[in-house]
């Protein structure tokens, strides 16, 4: 398992980082498999605290 953390968008590393509302996600998640955003999607956090991607004309900057 590894952490994420919703605020940040980033990956949390136990001891670098804050770990506070970081949630767990498999190892295999799209989030660490992926090099880059797909041209067209945002990242974005679902109400659950994890990473979603989402068309960037559905984001409500």
């Amino acid at each position: 398992m590894r952490l994420f953390n919703p605020v940040t968008m980033t990956e949390a590393i136990p001891g670098m980082h804050d770990l506070t509302g970081a949630v767990e996600l498999a190892d295999d998640n799209w989030f660490f498999i992926y090099t880059e955003i797909p041209k067209g999607k945002m990242l974005r956090v679902d109400k659950y605290g994890f990473p979603i991607l989402i068309n960037e004309e559905e984001a409500n900057y």
